[in-house]
């Protein structure tokens, strides 16, 4: 499930637990980080969207301690107000209670090593490579996030969008390749003909997902919605005869022998 689900507060421990009770098993975990080093849920660069609910840029989380940031803030993005949440907390309340993997996806850091190397610490110490794929989600050259990822033994993933120019320069680097759920056939074509797994992203609702999984054939979808039914070993696809055949969205299945049987999309 996507960081920012239609309809709940984003970012938030709360969010991840309300998508494991409507059967979603695999939870995206946007990451900034406070001048002290602590890396913490949030998509943005500065923290106005999430404590402000406003499109400013007054408050730079890395001229401002974890301590400062947590006493004074709130995170105020959705219908409900929830307290601003580590890292570390919110993988000891999804990944180490039980309820699936983190994608975890370091917004602004990660192209300073010593940023990385804090939220990958917090990540070795909760679950560590078979619990957490590590995320990016933009064409970069800058390969501190990948190069220190995969040292510590982590699956990459990164996503391209329709940018088949990109992907072709950059995808060496990266173990799992993403693309726009509705790029069309160029880039998916694209994406499959590097021999790797595949994921789209980002679904906005259960009729597109029906869609994109005749259109793209990913190996898994994330979606931006808790109305979307995953899908998951043993179940139908959607518009399709095929059953899905492999286990759940899991780390040891995505490291595996890449284009197998279709796969399972827990979003």
């Amino acid at each position: 499930i996507h960081r920012a689900p239609t309809g709940f507060t984003q970012s938030s421990i709360d969010t991840r637990q309300k998508a494991s009770v409507q059967g979603f098993s695999a939870f995206e975990m946007s990451v900034g980080f406070s001048s002290d080093l602590k890396p913490f849920l949030s998509g943005f660069q500065y923290l106005d969207p999430l404590v402000l609910n406003a499109a400013t840029t007054t408050l730079d989380p890395l001229t401002l301690t974890w301590a400062s940031i947590s006493s004074t803030y709130q995170n105020i993005s959705g219908p409900t107000t929830q307290p601003l949440a580590l890292l570390e907390d919110a993988l000891a309340a999804t990944v180490d209670a039980g309820l699936g993997i983190a994608i975890v996806d370091p917004k602004y850091g990660f192209a300073t090593l010593a940023r990385v190397n804090a939220m990958l610490d917090v990540c070795d110490a909760h679950g560590g490579p078979s619990k957490i794929l590590i995320k990016f989600d933009n064409e970069t050259t800058n390969t501190v996030l990948v190069t220190a990822a995969h040292a510590r033994g982590y699956t990459c993933i990164n996503y391209w969008g329709s940018d088949t120019a990109n992907l072709a320069i950059q995808q060496a680097n990266w173990d799992v390749l993403g693309g726009l759920y509705n790029a069309g056939s160029t880039m998916w074509n694209a994406l499959k003909s590097y021999g790797k797994k595949t994921w789209a992203a980002i679904v906005p609702n259960q009729a597109a997902l029906n869609q994109a999984v005749i259109d793209t054939d990913a190996d898994f979808y994330m979606v931006q919605s808790l109305s979307i039914t995953p899908i998951g070993p043993g179940t139908p696809e959607p518009s399709t005869s095929r059953v899905k055949t492999t286990p759940g969205l899991g780390v040891a299945w995505l490291r595996g022998a890449p284009r197998g049987p279709p796969a399972a999309a827990e979003g």
